[in-house]
């Protein structure tokens, strides 16, 4: 019964992606074998973000023969992008909020900082397949988005879908980086995040 399940699930996660993969890359040639969207599959059956992972995955694809090395490069690369377009928010609200706001702010550029040199280095530890620094790197950078979440989302609502969608990436790249480097996947329990923060990308 519980392989039955699993393949129903499977399935519907194969179908959610050729669907997209027709709205978003129609030039694409779609098999449901196809060791592109396996991977997929595989990466994003792992996190609760299930629509927000695959969809991202998705609109970053180069060709459709990405291979499980690309798609840890790729999940690398959004994290950065998208700590980029954080820290220039936090810093925009940094600059007209009161002092007690701005010292909660201050902690998330901080805390941001980190994680952005935290996926350089989980970058460059991928070009030469060093998998112990990529995990470090990456798995390190979850407290951080949750300090600032913990802190900022109560005072700054508009900052809940920075940080969402930042711990969802976080999660992306480590499952990405399980596959790649054929470790057992993390167990993330049942902590789910709100989905209107992934309405969008920031």
């Amino acid at each position: 019964m519980a392989s039955f399940h699993f393949q129903v699930h499977r399935n519907h996660l194969l179908l959610i992606i050729l669907l997209l993969t027709l709205v978003k890359n129609p030039s694409f040639s779609v098999k449901p074998d196809d060791p592109t969207f396996q991977s997929i599959v595989k990466i994003c059956d792992q996190i609760p973000e299930t629509l927000f992972c695959i969809d991202v995955l998705q609109q970053n694809l180069s060709s459709p023969s990405t291979d499980a090395r690309t798609f840890a490069e790729i999940s690398i690369n959004q994290v950065l992008a998208n700590v980029t377009n954080t820290l220039s928010a936090v810093r925009q609200a940094k600059a007209s909020a009161s002092k007690e706001v701005a010292d909660l702010l201050t902690i998330c550029e901080e805390g941001y900082t980190v994680v952005s040199s935290s996926y350089n280095d989980a970058l460059q530890a991928l070009a030469i397949n060093d998998s112990a620094s990529v995990f470090l790197d990456e798995e390190q950078s979850e407290r951080p988005i949750n300090d600032c979440t913990n802190i900022i989302n109560p005072v700054l609502p508009q900052f809940e879908k920075y940080n969402a969608q930042n711990l969802a990436l976080q999660r992306i790249s480590v499952a990405a980086a399980d596959i790649y480097f054929q470790r057992p996947p993390k167990s993330w329990g049942l902590q789910k995040l709100s989905p209107r923060a992934f309405v969008g990308r920031i």
